[in-house]
């Protein structure tokens, strides 16, 4: 199966199912990306396609967060029309969004925390932790500090231990197109995700849901440790908001 065909995700066939395959001796597994289907082979801890991550603490504005150890950032209901304005930076292969005022206020190291409790943090967090737990050295660190407790989380550890790191080839990987948010409320949101695949060319739908938990939002992992309970493919992207880095 080709990296970015639009077949299924994280994990495997119908939908919602982890899937780990053995091939030629080379562990694989298929991911559901909230940027996009990815078939990663487990390869040397000494390579990086782009190099470690680095600890920072970003500008932000002042406003509201209830968590201590997060700068003080907004927080309102405002559901975003257009693309939110972001700088996109390439991390492990991948075009993920920063913005000075909805976070991440911190990055340290694999870890990107701090987002604002507005729709648009929701939308960045939920780009940024996707990715990260996939890609990242320490995605079981991701996995354990950013997803919301429980048998999605504990399955997709699971997941990553089996797998082992290797790092994903530039243009392998499906990048966010675009979004819709499905629903928002300040303690969860769900948002409606178009990547596009740079290999084939095709657009696919995944579901992103994130909850706010512990001062900062974090991402809602299904029971199997797949992070859409759908994917399909679309024509194009009317009806979505466009919004991306590539």
């Amino acid at each position: 199966m080709a990296n970015d065909d639009v077949e299924e995700d994280r994990g495997g066939q119908d939908g919602g199912t982890n899937a780990g395959l053995w091939a030629a001796g080379v562990v694989m597994v298929i991911v559901v990306l909230l940027g996009g289907w990815v078939v990663l082979t487990r390869g040397d801890d000494s390579n990086s396609a782009s190099g470690d991550p680095t600890s920072t603490t970003r500008p932000h504005n002042p406003g509201d967060n209830d968590d201590g150890d997060c700068p003080d950032m907004p927080a309102d209901d405002k559901i975003p029309d257009t693309g939110p304005e972001v700088d996109w930076e390439i991390v492990y292969t991948a075009a993920l969004p920063f913005s000075e005022t909805h976070g991440p206020a911190v990055v340290d190291g694999d870890i990107a925390r701090c987002f604002s409790h507005t729709p648009t943090g929701a939308l960045i967090a939920a780009t940024q932790i996707e990715y990260r737990a996939l890609l990242a050295r320490d995605g079981v660190k991701v996995v354990r500090e950013q997803t919301v407790p429980g048998a999605g989380q504990d399955r997709y550890v699971e997941i990553l231990k089996e797998r082992g790191w290797g790092p994903a080839e530039p243009g392998q990987l499906c990048q966010t197109a675009a979004f819709r948010f499905v629903s928002y409320s300040s303690e969860e949101a769900v948002i409606a995700v178009a990547s596009r695949c740079p290999q084939s060319g095709k657009i696919q739908l995944t579901e992103a849901r994130v909850r706010w938990l512990d001062g900062d939002w974090r991402q809602v992992l299904q029971d199997d440790g797949s992070s859409s309970p759908t994917a399909s493919e679309l024509p194009d992207l009317t009806g979505m908001v466009t919004w991306g880095g590539v």
